[in-house]
């Protein structure tokens, strides 16, 4: 900004509004790269640190998309046997991961507490609205909208720890092995287990944070204009994405 100043003639500007003007443009263009600079260490130090998978989101789907022999593999089994306790965890997480890997959903609060009643409202009107987190005073409801793999995982798997018998619509949607509701914070947890055999240390907010970034590196790319990112988040909140 200094040497901007030593290098700006007088008779540049007409009126000091001139020059105010330039500053203001200077100050956004100096605070956008430097945010920029500091959004790309950051990410830097995650990618080192294992808690954010270089590629992005592509790179994230493509993980799931080669774990996804072993869910179909413990689909197939649970038909014939009961899953061991760490299998069925591992389905678990991998059910709840791809709620963010394959769209744009909610908090991890108000998918834990999610309840069999829920998925009829997801089904009836092919999203859910929820207020069961911390900041619902100020933001009221987030969207919450399924895949594929839930549909199979509440179909083979969970019956498993809730057979239909004592099935309710107040039951949670995802019990643990003991088939009580999930603990704060336990959704990433089981997530984590999904990515750990490929040394990622990964979490329900890294996970949205990568969605977010994504959808903002398409959109500063030009690939996605404001009115296409709408239709982004419109088309994931309202369709069953598939694999």
């Amino acid at each position: 900004m200094i040497q901007w100043f030593r290098m700006t003639q007088t008779n540049h500007f007409v009126e000091l509004s001139h020059v105010l003007d330039r500053l203001v443009i200077a100050r956004t263009r100096f605070h956008s790269i430097a945010s920029n600079d500091q959004k790309k260490k950051t990410l830097d130090k995650l990618i080192e640190m294992r808690q954010w998978v270089q590629g992005g989101l592509p790179a994230v789907q493509a993980l799931m998309l080669d774990s996804w022999p072993y869910f179909d593999a413990l689909v197939s089994l649970s038909i014939h046997q009961e899953l061991k306790s760490q299998q069925y965890s591992w389905c678990v997480g991998y059910t709840l991961a791809s709620l963010w890997v394959y769209g744009i959903n909610a908090r991890a609060k108000c998918i834990e507490a999610m309840t069999r009643k829920d998925l009829l409202e997801i089904e009836e009107k092919q999203f859910h609205l929820s207020s069961n987190f911390k900041t619902s005073k100020t933001y009221g409801y987030q969207i919450v909208s399924v895949t594929d793999i839930l549909q199979i995982y509440v179909k083979f798997i969970r019956k498993q720890r809730i057979p239909e018998e004592i099935d309710s619509d107040e039951a949670t949607l995802f019990p643990t092995y003991k088939g009580t509701p999930l603990n704060k914070g336990e959704g990433s947890k089981k997530i984590n287990l999904v990515f750990l055999k490929y040394g990622y240390n990964l979490s329900v907010t890294k996970l949205r944070d990568m969605v977010s970034t994504y959808i903002e590196e398409l959109h500063l790319s030009g690939k996605m204009t404001q009115k296409g990112q709408l239709s982004c988040f419109t088309f994931i909140f309202l369709s069953i994405i598939r694999i």
